[in-house]
């Protein structure tokens, strides 16, 4: 893990994963771009590679310890990239096309992100990423800790997709400038991607997902101006 600091205190941190083994062409190449893409707006950006052996250990460790980072007001956003398949139609984070590679249950780490004490935004880009969505019985049991939970997935149940929703985000923070504003919603971030993939009609339309009341919120990026 390591860690690619820009200059003054960020309240945004940003856990970038992707598995430390994978078959999926291009994906180093555009996590750097998505990398300097977060890092421009002054954000603190965390690169985590997911071991290959006993995956699911290693990532709840790890996100037990990006989950205390900073205090109640720091916005955290985990952003995952690679392939995604779906058993028993729960989303598995996979590192290979194969049944050979490593694989991890979305079911066995989302309730530990969604009672994290801080405002956590998830991107997920990759195929069936929209099956990562909270049923409405684990919301019910899930404590929230006043802080909102929100969701970008690249494609719906049973989609595939081909890598344009990172594309687009790039685009659309390179875009995000401190005239437009010195926030920016989760919601708003959705609809520009939405707007940019439409322009390219891409077949794959990502979706979006709120996990908590509407009274607690939203989440919020902060452009953080540099000193």
């Amino acid at each position: 893990m390591w860690s690619f600091r820009s200059t003054g205190t960020p309240s945004v941190r940003v856990l970038m994963l992707q598995f430390e083994y994978h078959d999926v062409w291009g994906l180093n190449e555009m996590m750097d771009q998505v990398r300097v893409a977060f890092w421009r707006k002054n954000f603190e950006v965390i690169d985590y590679r997911i071991p290959m052996d006993d995956s699911c250990l290693h990532l709840s460790r790890e996100l037990k310890s990006f989950l205390k980072l900073g205090d109640a007001k720091t916005v955290l956003i985990i952003y995952y990239s690679g392939h995604g398949g779906r058993s028993s139609d729960e989303l598995q984070l996979a590192s290979h096309s194969s049944d050979e590679g490593a694989t991890i249950s979305w079911v066995a780490i989302r309730d530990q992100i969604l009672s994290a004490e801080r405002d956590v935004g998830i991107i997920l880009d990759c195929c069936n990423a929209g099956a990562g969505a909270v049923p409405r019985t684990t919301i019910e049991q899930t404590r929230f800790h006043g802080h909102p939970k929100e969701v970008i997935a690249a494609s719906s149940w049973s989609e595939s997709t081909t890598g344009r929703m990172s594309t687009a985000l790039i685009t659309v923070l390179d875009n995000w400038n401190p005239n437009m504003g010195d926030s920016l919603s989760m919601e708003t971030l959705y609809e520009r991607i939405v707007v940019l993939l439409a322009q390219e009609n891409s077949v794959s339309q990502p979706v979006r997902s709120r996990f908590h009341d509407s009274s607690m919120g939203k989440v919020r990026l902060f452009y953080l101006r540099r000193p």
